[in-house]
């Protein structure tokens, strides 16, 4: 960016560049996505874990994952 200043007292202009530093806020962007790693991994979280849920609680699998499905269905 240049700026021309002029002065009255001699007549004569001098061209003088601003450089203006633009920093990037890059802990915004690494929080960011981290945010949206974490929301992605929990959203896959469940059903990686249907078979021991289904194990555990002694119920079919397409049951858990009904369940699951419900809980997202409510969050939203």
């Amino acid at each position: 960016m240049t700026t021309q200043l002029c002065e009255t007292s001699e007549s004569r202009c001098a061209i003088q560049q601003a450089s203006q530093q633009q920093t990037a806020n890059w802990s915004g962007v690494l929080a960011m996505s981290l945010c949206v790693f974490a929301l992605v991994a929990s959203e896959f979280m469940p059903v990686s874990l249907l078979t021991p849920i289904a194990t555990d609680l002694s119920v079919s699998e397409g049951l858990v994952g009904q369940g699951i499905a419900i809980s997202v269905f409510l969050r939203c």
